[in-house]
């Protein structure tokens, strides 16, 4: 059901998690927030993707490290 809702989305933001990943089962643009996990290895491989990865931007596992503004630029 989520993924077939997903469907009606123009694109979405989200952290790393189940929902996000049957909505990347609809092939939308999304804007994935990671902190503790592994981006390379979970995020959805699909084409339209942008990844804020707080361990590659601010050297923290802390996804609260990412700001609002991080997630305006790619919006």
């Amino acid at each position: 059901l989520v993924t077939a809702l997903s469907g009606r989305l123009s694109s979405a933001i989200s952290i790393d998690n189940g929902v996000m990943h049957m909505m990347g089962l609809a092939n939308i643009p999304m804007i994935v927030l990671f902190g503790p996990t592994d981006s390379e290895k979970f995020a959805p491989k699909i084409d339209s993707i942008h990844i804020l990865d707080s361990k590659k931007i601010y050297k923290s596992k802390d996804i609260n490290k990412i700001t609002v503004l991080d997630v305006f630029k790619l919006i």
